[in-house]
């Protein structure tokens, strides 16, 4: 399975890569980056293409072409505090882009194209700009969830969307599970090998809060060691 990729140098984006190139059912991996990713990681993986892309607005028909084949995308591009060029725009972009140019060409018929895209836990709860603490930004991420949970129903047997809503992504337990709470904390191997699944194997689930991504990659990492 050809999979699209952006965010690889990111920190959740570059586990999610990991997880992407030690996965058998991921035959190609085409990196969407704003800089180069290092000799090193595409040396060591024969399956894994960087395409060095600045403009995420726009896309040329030479990327377009390298994307084509493709059965799945994940999107873990930008920080919580990216703004809405990056939040909005550029995922808005590359939607219609693939929806016009990619689905059409999906390798095997009668199969959906899966978007998995990374919002925030901080977004469900601020549905409009009436919030002191980055309320704006907050209430168009939010609208933008909502619009591509929609795309699975608009498009049905064509696309289906995944938007996956952690709090705290850590490498290693909080220092005080009390406060933080089991719900609001993830594993960041657990949330890559959560959003690695939703791309393969899609899911009934379409938004995946920290427990559900949890449960999720937990069953991905438990299947590997069977």
């Amino acid at each position: 399975m050809k999979i699209i990729l952006t965010g690889s140098t990111g920190w959740i984006g570059s586990s999610v890569l990991a997880r992407c190139i030690a996965h058998p059912s991921i035959t190609s991996i085409v990196a969407l980056t704003r800089r180069p990713l290092p000799d090193s990681a595409t040396t060591k993986a024969p399956k894994l293409h960087n395409i060095v892309h600045e403009d995420f607005l726009n896309y040329s028909d030479t990327v377009i072409s390298q994307l084509r084949g493709a059965e799945a995308c994940i999107w873990v591009l930008g920080s919580p505090s990216s703004g809405k060029t990056v939040h909005v725009d550029y995922t808005t972009s590359a939607v219609n882009m693939l929806l016009t140019s990619i689905v059409p060409s999906m390798p095997t018929a009668g199969k959906p194209f899966r978007f998995v895209y990374t919002s925030g836990g901080l977004v469900p709860y601020l549905d409009t700009s009436f919030f002191f603490f980055l309320g704006e930004a907050r209430s168009l991420r939010a609208n933008l969830d909502r619009k591509i949970l929609a795309l699975s129903e608009k498009h049905a047997g064509r696309w289906e969307s995944f938007v996956a809503r952690p709090w705290f992504v850590l490498d290693s337990p909080p220092m005080s599970r009390f406060l933080l709470g089991e719900a609001s904390w993830i594993y960041r191997e657990e949330l890559a090998a959560a959003m690695v699944d939703a791309a393969l194997e899609g899911g009934e689930e379409r938004l995946l809060g920290d427990g559900a991504l949890r449960r999720k990659g937990q069953e991905a990492i438990g299947r590997e060691k069977l």
